[in-house]
C-alpha cells in the first residue's frame, strides 16, 4: 500500500512537489486541426488511427530504450503529492451538509485524447478549474475526486487553478515507469489527515499501462469529527473480458474497505465511494441495455453501498422522481439558451461514437446532447454510517457560460453532485412541518414519528416507511407521501 501521512502538526508539514511526468499539448487549436475536423467521421476516424500510429511505433521504441531509466527512476519518486494552497480550511456544518462531486476529467496525453476528440487537455483542465472557481460558496463542492488526470501540464493547470478555491490538493498517485499513474486526484476544504492507495491485482488493454486502484482520504471536519473518502476508477473498455475485471475490482474495493472498517480506531461520520466505475444501464448513444453488467457490479460491491443517485432518480430510466427536484440545474445555466432539462447521464453522447454526432464538431455547442441514463460515474455511502445520511444527487453541466467551447465539453463526462446532510441538518425543515397541511391519516402519523424520532434522519425513515407500506398506500396517500419528501429536500436548496 501506498501511503502519504502528514499527521505531525498542519497538513502542510509536509508539501510535495508536481512531477514531470507527460509530454503536455498546445492549448490552443491550430487550423490543421480546425481543418481535420470538418472531415467526415470515417476520414477522421482513418486519420487519428495513422496518426496513433505514428506516434505509437517510435515511442514504443523509445520507452523500450528508456525503461531502464524509468524503472529506476521510478524508485525515487513520491507515491503521491500534496499541495496546500494556504487557502482557509472549512469546518463541516449540519446545516450546510457535506456536498462531494465525482468527475472524470479525461486530461489525457494527446494521442490519446484525440480518440474521443477532446480539445486540448491543457485548455480544458484549466477550463474545469475556472469553472469550479467560478462557483458561489454555496454551489461548490467541498471535496471533488477527479479521475483520468494523467497529463502532466494538464495536471499543473489544473492545480494551479484549483489552489483559488481548495487548500489541499491530492494529485499525481501512484506513478509507474510507463509514465501514467492511477489518474485519481482529489481537491478537498477538509485537511487531508491520511492518504493511502490500493492498485487493482488485474488490468488488461490500454490500462496495463496506467496504475488504477483505489484512493483512500482521511478527512478532518472539525470538533473531532472525520471522514473517509474513497476515489476509485475501474477497468474500461465492452466486452466480458472487461466486465469480469471490472466486477473482480468491485469486489476488491468492497473487501479492502471492509477490512479498513474492521481495523479503524475510531468512529468516522460517514463513509463514501465516489468515480467512474464504466458500468452503466444504458450505453453512450443512451440505449438500454438492460443493466446486467450494471447489476452485476452493484451486486458484487454488496448491500453495505447505497447508491445515493438512486435515492431520488427513478432505477428504471434515471429520471428524478416526483419527491425531489433539481437544485443545480438554474443555477448552472441562469442565461443559457439550451433547454433546462435534467441529464440523466453523465456522458456526453457522440464522443467516441462509432456513429456520424455533433461531438468533436463545430455544431457540438448548439446541441451538447448527453446519453440518456449513460450513468458511470457514482457515489455509495457505506456501511452502518449511512443510516445517518439523506443525499441529494445530480448531474450538473458546469462551465457552459465558457466560451468559446467550440468542438466538445470540458470533458467526455459530466460531474455527478451529491450533497449529504444528517439528521440536524434536516431539522428546521422537519419541525416546520404542520399536521394540517395533509389530510390522510397515515401520512399525519408518519409527520408525528418522525418529530418523536427527530435525532434519527427524516428521509432515510421516510424511504423505509415507503419500502414497507409503498404497494398498500392509496393515490392520496402516495400524494401526500411526495409532498412531505419535497418539503424536507426543500433543505437541499442553494441560495
Amino acid at each position: 500500500m501506498f501511503a502519504a501521512n502528514p499527521k505531525n502538526g498542519s497538513p502542510c508539514s509536509r508539501v510535495y512537489v508536481l512531477r514531470r511526468i507527460f509530454v503536455g499539448n498546445c492549448c490552443h487549436f491550430t487550423d490543421i486541426e480546425r481543418k481535420k475536423r470538418k472531415l467526415p467521421l470515417a476520414a477522421r476516424k482513418a486519420l487519428k488511427a495513422v496518426t496513433t500510429a505514428l506516434f505509437i511505433i517510435p515511442s514504443l521504441a523509445l520507452a523500450v530504450i528508456g525503461m531502464p531509466f524509468r524503472i529506476a527512476g521510478n524508485a525515487f519518486r513520491s507515491e503521491m503529492s500534496m499541495i496546500c494552497s494556504g487557502k482557509p480550511e472549512k469546518q463541516y456544518s449540519p446545516q450546510q451538509g457535506l456536498h462531494l462531486m465525482t468527475y472524470n476529467t479525461g486530461l489525457m496525453p494527446g494521442f490519446i485524447r484525440n480518440l474521443n476528440d477532446l480539445r486540448s487537455s491543457n485548455r480544458r483542465a484549466a477550463e474545469i478549474a475556472e469553472a469550479l472557481n467560478s462557483q458561489s460558496s454555496s454551489t461548490q463542492p467541498d471535496v471533488v475526486c477527479f479521475q483520468e488526470v494523467f497529463d502532466r501540464h494538464a495536471t499543473e493547470h489544473l492545480c494551479e487553478g484549483l489552489k483559488q478555491s481548495y487548500p489541499y490538493i491530492v494529485h499525481s498517485v501512484a506513478p509507474r515507469e510507463t509514465g501514467l499513474n492511477s489518474g485519481l486526484a482529489v481537491a478537498s476544504k477538509f485537511p487531508v489527515l491520511d492518504a493511502s492507495f490500493r492498485p487493482f491485482k488485474d488490468l488488461a488493454g490500454e490500462d496495463q499501462l496506467a496504475n488504477k486502484g483505489l484512493l483512500r482520504l482521511v478527512l478532518d471536519l472539525g470538533e473531532g469529527k472525520t471522514a473517509i473518502v474513497y476515489n476509485t476508477h475501474l477497468q474500461a473498455k465492452e466486452g466480458d473480458k472487461y466486465h469480469k475485471i471490472r466486477t473482480s475490482e468491485l469486489a476488491q474495493i468492497r473487501q479492502w474497505m471492509e477490512q479498513d472498517s474492521k481495523e479503524e480506531e475510531s468512529q468516522h461520520e460517514g463513509i463514501f465511494l465516489s468515480g467512474d466505475l464504466n458500468i452503466s444501464q444504458a450505453d453512450e448513444q443512451g440505449k438500454s441495455n438492460a443493466g446486467k453488467e450494471y447489476q452485476e457490479g452493484i451486486d458484487a460491491l454488496g448491500s453495505d453501498f447505497h447508491n445515493s443517485f438512486y435515492e431520488t432518480h427513478n432505477p428504471q430510466d434515471g429520471k428524478r422522481l416526483p419527491g425531489s427536484a433539481p437544485v443545480f440545474l438554474d443555477l448552472n445555466q441562469p442565461e443559457s439558451q439550451h433547454t433546462h432539462t435534467e441529464p440523466t447521464g453523465s456522458w456526453y453522447q457522440g464522443a467516441g461514437a462509432s456513429e456520424r454526432q455533433d461531438w468533436g464538431t463545430s455544431n457540438w455547442e448548439d446541441s451538447r446532447k448527453v446519453a440518456d441514463h449513460c450513468l458511470y460515474d457514482y457515489q455509495f455511502l457505506y456501511g452502518p454510517e449511512k443510516e445517518n445520511w439523506a443525499s441529494h444527487a445530480e448531474v450538473q453541466q458546469i462551465g457552459t457560460n465558457l466560451k468559446p467551447l467550440q468542438q466538445s465539453g470540458l470533458s467526455d463526462h459530466l460531474p455527478v453532485s451529491v450533497i449529504y446532510k444528517e439528521a440536524a441538518g434536516l431539522k428546521p425543515a422537519l419541525m416546520s412541518i404542520r399536521n394540517s397541511q395533509f389530510h390522510t391519516r397515515k401520512i399525519q402519523l408518519l409527520i408525528d414519528l418522525l418529530k418523536d424520532k427527530k435525532h434519527l434522519n427524516p428521509l432515510v425513515q421516510l424511504q423505509q416507511f415507503r419500502s414497507r407500506e409503498g404497494s398498500s398506500l392509496s393515490d392520496k396517500e402516495h400524494e401526500e407521501l411526495n409532498l412531505l419528501e419535497r418539503t424536507l429536500r426543500n433543505a437541499f436548496r442553494l441560495e
